[in-house]
């Protein structure tokens, strides 16, 4: 009943999947727990201890997430609001970050073209040319 409580709808008769556990670990252990940006500090925390010119996350729908490199001042952030379709964030937690939250570039790509298009495009608009 603890996680009906927290807006987590559970049916006894249908085992959760894997996604609506993690997000159930995520929304209501570790974030009131360690903070909002656990896994934005966790992240950082990893880049920062294996350092690489360039980190890819497919994910990052919480500002909170990416904060703590914006606020460090030592990543340049892109983000890339990546489309296909007609999918969105729809029935999501996640939602796609506004672009004015200090990011060193933000815009939109379309992936309706074969995945070594699209990559280039995203390459060209962040100037990593990895040839």
């Amino acid at each position: 009943h603890f996680a009906e409580c927290c807006g987590f709808d559970f049916d006894p008769d249908r085992p959760m999947s894997m996604r609506e556990f993690l997000a159930f670990v995520s929304e209501i252990v570790i974030k009131p727990a360690m903070g909002l940006d656990f896994f934005g500090r966790a992240a950082m925390k990893y880049c920062d201890d294996h350092p690489m010119p360039v980190y890819v996350f497919s994910d990052s729908g919480f500002e909170s997430e990416v904060k703590p490199f914006l606020d460090s001042g030592n990543y340049d952030v892109y983000v890339v609001k990546l489309h296909r379709g007609d999918l969105d964030f729809d029935g999501d937690s996640r939602d796609y970050l506004p672009p004015d939250n200090g990011f060193k570039r933000h815009f939109e790509a379309f992936n309706d073209t074969t995945i070594e298009e699209v990559s280039k495009e995203i390459l060209r608009n962040c100037d990593i040319n990895p040839w």
